[in-house]
């Protein structure tokens, strides 16, 4: 209820604030139609909620593939690249299960390899361990942190676990609304 949630849809170019002005790397997404914000996002953002928003008739490749397929990404280049971000998340004994065949941590590992997918600058996760045991939020968190010091990508993570938080190297506090 502070706003938190809202506050990254907006810088997820999923919603529009009600004043003021939005610059991206030097462009105002404001001015954006909606087909270019959604080309947008694509190719600069990448999402990860906590409800893991995985297309249930879809195995673990064909879901992290499904941002390529929206980019143009040739089927060969799509394949390979799908093959090295399972390797990257430590999935690709599961790329060819569904997502009920998959424990908790091991859908929210599939849902970062789909945002990750297009390489985009900046990561939101929407308490991504919200729904994740003890054991799989720290192997969620590694992972961000090596996404981070790996790829020099920014990561902004909302959170209510003050646990996980302190593991970021800057944490910004939302009450009622305010910074």
């Amino acid at each position: 209820g502070s706003g938190k949630s809202t506050l990254l849809n907006i810088i997820g170019c999923m919603d529009s604030p009600t004043d003021g002005e939005y610059y991206f790397e030097n462009e105002n997404v404001l001015k954006k139609s909606f087909k270019e914000l959604a080309a947008f996002r694509n190719k600069k953002i990448g999402f990860v909620f906590q409800a893991f928003n995985l297309a249930d008739d879809c195995t673990a490749s064909e879901n992290i593939e499904m941002p390529l397929g929206y980019a143009g990404v040739k089927k060969s280049e799509r394949k390979r690249r799908v093959k090295e971000m399972l390797e990257k998340v430590d999935l690709s004994d599961k790329a060819k299960s569904y997502p009920r065949q998959l424990s908790g941590g091991q859908q929210q590992r599939v849902a970062i390899a789909r945002a990750l997918i297009n390489n985009p600058d900046l990561i939101l996760a929407d308490e991504p361990t919200g729904n994740l045991d003890t054991h799989n939020a720290g192997q969620i968190m590694e992972l961000f942190k090596k996404i981070h010091s790996e790829s020099d990508r920014t990561v902004i993570m909302i959170t209510h676990n003050p646990e996980l938080a302190e593991q970021a190297d800057r944490i910004i506090k939302i009450t009622d609304g305010r910074i």
